[in-house]
């Protein structure tokens, strides 16, 4: 997969198109989106210790301004997580 480093240095030779450069970009922030999700922790709001439940709190506010900016409809969010915290009422 490539990097952010990788299209920067084919958008500056030439090699690739603004567009291809911004949806190469647009890729990884989802492949990122998708890891993040997999990875949160989901129970954190009854952690014992203060700084797991930071850390779970942190990064599900991270997730959730990801997600309104590229996953507005919530068609990765729901596929990815489990049942309990899937959002109803939006596109599954």
């Amino acid at each position: 997969m490539e990097t952010e480093a990788t299209l920067d240095d084919d958008l500056m030779t030439g090699c690739i198109s603004i567009k291809e450069y911004e949806d190469g970009l647009l890729a990884l922030r989802i492949a990122a989106y998708k890891t993040a999700l997999r990875r949160q922790d989901w129970s954190y709001e009854y952690a014992d210790d203060q700084r797991a439940y930071a850390a779970g709190r942190d990064s599900f506010r991270a997730l959730q301004l990801e997600q309104r900016r590229i996953d507005p409809d919530f068609k990765i969010w729901n596929e990815l997580v489990s049942a309990a915290v899937r959002k109803t009422g939006v596109a599954a």
